[in-house]
């Protein structure tokens, strides 16, 4: 899938939180587990939607 400014956006938020999650204590690694799982909800998403319209994926 070629890269737009929102899926570089997200990819970067992920990498953030990934590294994050290392030095977390368990409280906010729910929190940060969410966060993340979410995020690769939306790039599914809009890989999705890119194929459904034919873009270059």
């Amino acid at each position: 899938m070629k890269d737009t400014k929102t899926t570089k956006l997200i990819k970067r938020r992920i990498k953030e939180l990934n590294i994050a999650s290392k030095h977390a204590d368990d409280n906010h690694l729910k929190e940060i587990s969410d966060e993340i799982n979410f995020l690769k909800g939306r790039l599914q998403h809009y890989k999705n939607v890119a194929q459904k319209y034919h873009r270059k994926t």
